[in-house]
Protein backbone atom coordinates (compact mmCIF):
# COMPACT_ATOMS: atom_id res chain seq x y z
CA UNK A 1 0.00 0.00 0.00
CA UNK A 2 1.06 3.17 -1.11
CA UNK A 3 0.43 7.17 -0.06
CA UNK A 4 -1.90 9.55 -1.95
CA UNK A 5 1.19 11.62 -2.42
CA UNK A 6 3.30 8.45 -3.02
CA UNK A 7 0.64 7.29 -6.07
CA UNK A 8 0.84 10.58 -7.36
CA UNK A 9 4.45 10.57 -7.44
CA UNK A 10 5.22 7.21 -8.32
CA UNK A 11 2.89 4.77 -9.68
CA UNK A 12 0.44 7.61 -11.64
CA UNK A 13 2.70 8.48 -14.29
CA UNK A 14 3.34 4.45 -15.34
CA UNK A 15 -0.15 3.96 -14.91
CA UNK A 16 -1.05 6.85 -17.50
CA UNK A 17 1.58 5.32 -19.72
CA UNK A 18 0.28 1.85 -19.56
CA UNK A 19 -3.52 3.01 -19.78
CA UNK A 20 -2.09 5.25 -23.17
CA UNK A 21 -0.43 2.46 -24.69
CA UNK A 22 -3.12 -0.05 -24.28
CA UNK A 23 -6.01 2.11 -25.37
CA UNK A 24 -3.93 3.08 -28.39
CA UNK A 25 -3.78 -1.17 -29.24
CA UNK A 26 -7.19 -1.71 -28.67
CA UNK A 27 -8.73 1.34 -30.09
CA UNK A 28 -10.60 2.69 -27.09
CA UNK A 29 -10.39 3.37 -23.57
CA UNK A 30 -9.93 0.70 -20.79
CA UNK A 31 -10.81 0.18 -17.44
CA UNK A 32 -8.75 1.06 -14.47
CA UNK A 33 -9.38 -1.60 -11.99
CA UNK A 34 -7.85 -0.85 -8.37
CA UNK A 35 -8.82 -1.90 -5.22
CA UNK A 36 -8.24 0.09 -1.51
CA UNK A 37 -8.94 3.65 -0.18
CA UNK A 38 -9.26 5.12 -3.73
CA UNK A 39 -11.64 8.12 -2.87
CA UNK A 40 -8.41 10.37 -1.96
CA UNK A 41 -6.86 9.85 -5.74
CA UNK A 42 -9.90 9.87 -7.77
CA UNK A 43 -9.44 12.67 -9.77
CA UNK A 44 -5.96 11.48 -10.49
CA UNK A 45 -7.87 7.73 -12.00
CA UNK A 46 -9.80 9.95 -13.73
CA UNK A 47 -7.03 11.79 -15.45
CA UNK A 48 -5.96 8.51 -16.82
CA UNK A 49 -7.72 8.77 -19.55
CA UNK A 50 -9.80 5.34 -18.27
CA UNK A 51 -13.53 4.77 -19.25
CA UNK A 52 -14.37 2.50 -16.19
CA UNK A 53 -13.38 2.51 -12.36
CA UNK A 54 -14.16 0.34 -9.46
CA UNK A 55 -15.74 1.98 -5.95
CA UNK A 56 -14.59 -0.71 -3.46
CA UNK A 57 -16.75 -0.90 -0.03
CA UNK A 58 -12.92 -0.17 1.90
CA UNK A 59 -13.28 3.52 0.26
CA UNK A 60 -15.38 6.75 1.10
CA UNK A 61 -18.13 5.38 -1.75
CA UNK A 62 -19.85 8.08 -1.72
CA UNK A 63 -17.22 11.38 -2.65
CA UNK A 64 -15.88 8.88 -5.30
CA UNK A 65 -18.96 8.35 -7.23
CA UNK A 66 -20.41 11.85 -6.73
CA UNK A 67 -16.44 12.90 -8.69
CA UNK A 68 -16.70 10.26 -11.36
CA UNK A 69 -20.39 11.44 -11.63
CA UNK A 70 -19.55 14.88 -13.13
CA UNK A 71 -17.62 12.58 -16.00
CA UNK A 72 -18.18 10.21 -18.94
CA UNK A 73 -16.70 7.38 -17.18
CA UNK A 74 -18.56 4.33 -15.96
CA UNK A 75 -18.25 3.45 -12.40
CA UNK A 76 -19.50 0.35 -10.50
CA UNK A 77 -20.25 0.45 -7.18
CA UNK A 78 -18.72 -2.69 -5.32
CA UNK A 79 -20.99 -3.94 -2.18
CA UNK A 80 -19.42 -5.31 0.92
CA UNK A 81 -18.33 -8.99 -0.69
CA UNK A 82 -18.66 -10.57 2.74
CA UNK A 83 -22.01 -9.51 3.15
CA UNK A 84 -22.99 -10.60 -0.08
CA UNK A 85 -21.30 -14.02 0.32
CA UNK A 86 -23.44 -14.79 3.42
CA UNK A 87 -26.84 -16.25 3.67
CA UNK A 88 -28.59 -13.44 5.55
CA UNK A 89 -30.90 -11.44 2.49
CA UNK A 90 -32.20 -9.10 5.38
CA UNK A 91 -28.49 -8.04 5.52
CA UNK A 92 -27.46 -8.12 1.60
CA UNK A 93 -30.61 -5.86 1.33
CA UNK A 94 -29.42 -3.27 3.43
CA UNK A 95 -26.38 -2.79 1.62
CA UNK A 96 -27.74 -2.31 -1.46
CA UNK A 97 -30.08 0.12 -0.16
CA UNK A 98 -27.00 1.84 1.04
CA UNK A 99 -25.21 2.04 -1.88
CA UNK A 100 -28.67 3.27 -4.14
CA UNK A 101 -28.99 6.34 -1.58
CA UNK A 102 -26.09 8.08 -2.99
CA UNK A 103 -25.51 5.81 -6.54
CA UNK A 104 -29.50 5.15 -7.75
CA UNK A 105 -30.46 7.09 -10.58
CA UNK A 106 -27.09 8.12 -11.23
CA UNK A 107 -25.76 7.32 -15.10
CA UNK A 108 -23.71 5.57 -15.54
CA UNK A 109 -23.25 3.53 -12.07
CA UNK A 110 -23.26 -0.21 -11.77
CA UNK A 111 -23.92 -2.29 -8.83
CA UNK A 112 -21.50 -4.81 -8.39
CA UNK A 113 -20.98 -7.31 -5.66
CA UNK A 114 -17.15 -7.31 -5.50
CA UNK A 115 -14.95 -10.12 -6.07
CA UNK A 116 -16.15 -13.24 -3.99
CA UNK A 117 -14.73 -15.63 -1.86
CA UNK A 118 -14.48 -19.25 -3.31
CA UNK A 119 -11.45 -20.29 -0.53
CA UNK A 120 -12.40 -23.68 1.14
CA UNK A 121 -13.92 -23.72 4.35
CA UNK A 122 -13.33 -25.93 7.29
CA UNK A 123 -13.69 -29.04 6.33
CA UNK A 124 -15.04 -27.93 2.66
CA UNK A 125 -13.80 -29.14 0.03
CA UNK A 126 -14.10 -27.25 -3.34
CA UNK A 127 -16.23 -29.31 -5.16
CA UNK A 128 -18.83 -29.35 -2.23
CA UNK A 129 -18.16 -25.79 -2.25
CA UNK A 130 -18.90 -25.75 -5.99
CA UNK A 131 -22.01 -27.41 -5.42
CA UNK A 132 -23.38 -25.49 -2.66
CA UNK A 133 -22.64 -22.12 -4.99
CA UNK A 134 -24.04 -23.97 -8.74
CA UNK A 135 -26.40 -26.43 -7.12
CA UNK A 136 -27.22 -26.97 -10.99
CA UNK A 137 -23.50 -27.97 -11.80
CA UNK A 138 -22.17 -31.69 -11.34
CA UNK A 139 -18.60 -30.71 -10.35
CA UNK A 140 -16.82 -34.27 -9.21
CA UNK A 141 -19.44 -36.72 -10.45
CA UNK A 142 -17.76 -39.89 -12.28
CA UNK A 143 -18.44 -40.17 -16.07
CA UNK A 144 -17.98 -43.31 -17.90
CA UNK A 145 -15.62 -43.06 -19.05
CA UNK A 146 -13.84 -40.06 -16.98
CA UNK A 147 -13.47 -36.82 -18.09
CA UNK A 148 -10.30 -34.76 -18.16
CA UNK A 149 -10.02 -31.38 -17.08
CA UNK A 150 -9.43 -28.52 -19.96
CA UNK A 151 -7.08 -26.40 -17.70
CA UNK A 152 -4.88 -29.62 -16.03
CA UNK A 153 -5.47 -32.40 -17.52
CA UNK A 154 -6.94 -33.87 -14.34
CA UNK A 155 -10.06 -36.63 -14.44
CA UNK A 156 -13.29 -35.45 -12.60
CA UNK A 157 -14.20 -32.30 -14.59
CA UNK A 158 -17.67 -30.81 -14.78
CA UNK A 159 -19.08 -28.80 -17.80
CA UNK A 160 -19.11 -25.10 -16.61
CA UNK A 161 -20.36 -23.02 -19.58
CA UNK A 162 -18.52 -24.75 -22.51
CA UNK A 163 -15.41 -25.56 -20.22
CA UNK A 164 -14.44 -29.05 -19.07
CA UNK A 165 -13.00 -28.11 -15.79
CA UNK A 166 -12.32 -30.14 -12.54
CA UNK A 167 -13.41 -28.43 -9.46
CA UNK A 168 -9.86 -26.94 -8.51
CA UNK A 169 -9.85 -24.97 -12.10
CA UNK A 170 -13.15 -23.99 -11.84
CA UNK A 171 -11.89 -22.44 -8.43
CA UNK A 172 -8.86 -20.62 -10.13
CA UNK A 173 -11.07 -19.16 -12.50
CA UNK A 174 -12.56 -17.25 -9.88
CA UNK A 175 -12.52 -13.63 -10.99
CA UNK A 176 -14.04 -10.28 -10.04
CA UNK A 177 -13.93 -9.35 -13.77
CA UNK A 178 -13.53 -12.82 -16.08
CA UNK A 179 -15.54 -10.50 -18.96
CA UNK A 180 -11.71 -9.41 -19.28
CA UNK A 181 -8.94 -11.66 -20.41
CA UNK A 182 -8.91 -15.11 -21.37
CA UNK A 183 -12.03 -16.72 -19.50
CA UNK A 184 -14.28 -14.46 -21.01
CA UNK A 185 -16.35 -17.20 -21.74
CA UNK A 186 -18.42 -14.55 -24.98
CA UNK A 187 -14.76 -14.30 -26.32
CA UNK A 188 -14.81 -18.10 -27.87
CA UNK A 189 -17.83 -17.04 -29.79
CA UNK A 190 -16.09 -14.05 -31.52
CA UNK A 191 -13.62 -14.06 -34.51
CA UNK A 192 -10.12 -13.09 -33.13
CA UNK A 193 -8.71 -9.85 -32.95
CA UNK A 194 -5.34 -7.65 -34.53
CA UNK A 195 -3.41 -6.30 -31.70
CA UNK A 196 -0.65 -3.91 -32.33
CA UNK A 197 2.54 -5.41 -30.41
CA UNK A 198 3.43 -2.85 -27.44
Amino acid sequence: MISPRQFRKLELPALRRILSIASECVGHPLPCIMGGKTSPIVDELLSTGTSFLVSNPETDQRPFVEAVSRTHVKVRVNMDSGIVAGSDTERIHREIDRILEFAGGRPNCLLGTGALPYERLSGASNQELIMNEHPTCTPGRAADPPVRCEECGAFGASQFAELLLCADCYVGKGSCFPEFGEDDLWARHEEPTQHRAI
